[in-house]
């Protein structure tokens, strides 16, 4: 067994009660050292850190943009990164991930060997302890051969959990494994996760997840469709002024659909002296049949995200399938609602479907 398996099985193990022992202050501010960063103001060195917002609002396309700059060496709009190896823990399916991966290196014209990014063929339950020190084992071998990792990313708590977000000593495990995946490294681990009913809420689930985190960001679309990025909470750091970016579309040559035209991806470009316009997250300011419709299209969000888990696809909902769970079978009060929808950028038809934006 590498010293480098041994120094992870020995972590991620139980360890015997031990004395805490204790340190005085003055030998404390000795060597006090300024934050180390992996993204300068943003994302810290050896800390936990947390993305999220609700469905389909570009929460794993920031991810990978981080984890491709920090694996690249490449700054992250404008601000300097660490160049480190990278360890990725997907829910999504390789096809969608490998899409995007493509994109961003199409867009900053990076090579594949220029990234150090280990990717796992599935989704992980890490609240499990046997799965937690797979994964460990796993990045030790890597480690072995491509560096110790920077970051690792979970993407998305949801699909690598294994438990019941809402109970706190599942989260508070599921914490615990995480951190002692990192650990060994002094990586950061940097969780995509999804809000609740009430966006306002912030993150889904137990509350301990909140409370053992070092940084968050939430992410967001405002009224002019624009994606924001907040920094709700930084540990020990000014949090970063607010930024937006739009999400746009790259071809990929590489890539053929079977008429011969060649597919497409996403990624992030940086709205540069944008002002972004945050859209309530309740439903004020919208009238009754809005919020109706609204509501009920995020429903249908959700089971249908539920369905194509895995597959990497994007949920598509039929308009009729939408005018008959919100109960608005009037036609005309319905068309009212959606039009009025689609011009605060709330949603996207394109016929048949109607897309939350």
């Amino acid at each position: 067994m590498s010293l480098a398996k041994k120094h992870l099985d020995t972590a991620i193990n139980d360890e015997p009660e031990r004395h805490p022992g204790y340190t005085m202050v003055w030998d404390m501010v000795r060597n006090v050292r300024p934050p180390q960063w992996l993204i300068k103001g943003h994302l810290e060195a050896d800390s936990l850190a947390l993305i999220y917002g609700p469905p389909k609002c570009g929460k794993s396309f920031l991810a990978i943009d981080w984890a491709c700059c920090i694996a690249s060496g490449l700054e992250w709009k404008g601000h300097r990164t660490k160049t480190g190896t990278v360890f990725y823990i997907a829910g999504e399916g390789h096809a969608g991930l490998s899409r995007r991966f493509l994109a961003w290196m199409q867009t900053n014209s990076v090579e594949a060997s220029q990234l150090r990014i280990g990717v796992t063929p599935t989704a992980i339950p890490l609240m499990n302890l046997e799965a937690a020190m797979m994964v460990g084992n796993t990045i030790a071998r890597m480690a072995e051969e491509h560096g110790a990792p920077s970051l690792i990313v979970v993407d998305t708590l949801a699909r690598n959990f294994g438990g019941n977000e809402n109970a706190t000593e599942d989260m508070n495990r599921f914490v615990q494994h995480v951190d002692q995946i990192r650990r060994p490294w002094n990586a950061t681990a940097l969780v995509v996760h999804h809000t609740g009913k009430d966006e306002a809420s912030g993150p889904r689930g137990s509350i301990a997840l909140r409370g053992a985190i070092d940084s968050s960001f939430s992410i967001t679309r405002d009224a002019a469709g624009a994606i924001v990025m907040e920094a709700i909470d930084m540990k020990d750091a000014a949090p970063p002024p607010n930024l937006a970016f739009s999400l746009k579309v790259a071809e990929l040559p590489e890539i053929r659909e079977e008429d011969g035209s060649p597919s497409t991806s996403c990624y992030l470009d940086l709205l540069a002296g944008y002002e972004p316009i945050r859209k309530s997250n309740s439903s004020a300011g919208k009238g009754k049949n809005q919020t109706r419709l609204l509501e009920a299209l995020r429903t249908l969000y959700r089971e249908a995200e539920a369905r194509l888990e895995g597959t990497g696809r994007e949920p598509r909902i039929d308009i009729e399938a939408l005018k008959e769970a919100s109960g608005l079978t009037d036609r005309r009060r319905f068309s009212e609602a959606r039009q009025a929808l689609e011009k605060q950028g709330a949603i996207r038809v394109d016929h048949p479907h109607v897309y939350l934006t």
